[in-house]
């Protein structure tokens, strides 16, 4: 991994970047010690509860098989008032590998099933450093073959309108389990959506490079979660812990991408789309212009207006 600054335009200056929908936010933000894993944990952030949502969507946790000696628990989201079968989305919660939990992304997985009439299955998988590569690859294509399975999960799902969408680490997670589903002849996959997505560890890109304010996630934020989830290995990085290196993409399902101008995934996840539209995968994608990471989980209308966007491509994804 490299430090230091894109040595053509150096560091971005967000304040002066910034949409002003975002302003108040990155204001209010603190400048993070991404050192310090137990106040990462602490930090992550949850959307704005929808009560509407709570009352028209069913959570339930299980504990469903992973292989192995451990059990993984998945949280479900399932519409009250929509009949089966229905397609499934196996969401993927961020937190750059180190973080985060199923419950982080409530109001955003109520949303979805709600509004895009999907059932919902969000793993808790294990996190780095404790458990590094590829610990949480694991628990999520474990999630996603139950999902798939009709007669033991119990749920009302179409296994043939399967999609896999993520933010962040989950969407690099989203991205690894596509390949992983490819080159294991299932489950077949309709759809990806890949919301700023973390996919390459080499930390590089100009973006990468130019993302240095720590009120944010930074090159250095960024640095320190990939070297706790590789944990130390040796020898090449295998894709489907850092998708970017995968060097055949075709095959993999239709996608949607977002990322903002200003995030440090920018220039990854734009590369990614256009790895894909070379190989002749359907691909949308969108850049967002003065937003940062995350920026979908604020309570702006840039940020409605992307989410409200991306729930739906995934309905019209998975539609018959």
């Amino acid at each position: 991994m490299q430090t230091g600054t894109d040595s053509t335009h150096g560091p971005f200056d967000l304040d002066t970047m910034i949409h002003p929908d975002l302003r108040p936010f990155l204001d209010a933000r603190p400048r993070n010690d991404w050192s310090n894993l137990s106040e990462i944990r602490k930090g992550v952030p949850r959307g704005p509860a929808d009560p509407a949502a709570a009352k028209e969507v069913e959570v339930s946790d299980r504990i469903v098989p992973a292989g192995g000696t451990h059990g993984l628990r998945v949280r479900t989201y399932r519409p009250k008032s929509v009949p089966g079968p229905l397609p499934g989305v196996l969401w993927i919660h961020g937190g750059g590998h180190i973080a985060g939990s199923p419950e982080s992304s409530d109001d955003l997985c109520m949303k979805l099933a709600r509004e895009a009439g999907c059932v919902i299955v969000s793993p808790d998988y294990r996190l780095a450093p404790e458990d590094p590569y590829p610990a949480d690859i694991d628990d999520c294509f474990a999630a996603l073959r139950w999902m798939a399975d009709a007669k033991a999960n119990g749920l009302p799902v179409d296994t043939g309108r399967l999609a896999l969408a993520g933010a962040s680490a989950g969407g690099g997670l989203a991205a690894a389990a596509a390949l992983k589903a490819r080159d294991s002849g299932g489950p077949s996959i309709r759809f990806m959506m890949l919301l700023y997505p973390m996919l390459d560890c080499r930390n590089d890109t100009p973006s990468a490079l130019q993302i240095t304010d720590d009120r944010v996630w930074s090159h250095r934020a960024n640095e320190l979660a990939w070297k706790m989830y590789l944990g130390g290995m040796d020898g090449s990085v295998p894709a489907y812990a850092s998708p970017s290196l995968a060097e055949d993409l075709s095959g993999l399902p239709a996608a949607y991408v977002l990322v903002g101008q200003i995030d440090a995934f920018r220039d990854e996840a734009i590369d990614f789309a256009r790895r894909l539209l070379a190989s002749g995968v359907p691909a949308e994608l969108h850049v967002v212009p003065g937003a940062i990471h995350g920026f979908d989980r604020l309570e702006t209308p840039l940020s409605r207006n992307a989410m409200d966007e991306y729930v739906r491509a995934l309905k019209n994804a998975l539609a018959n």
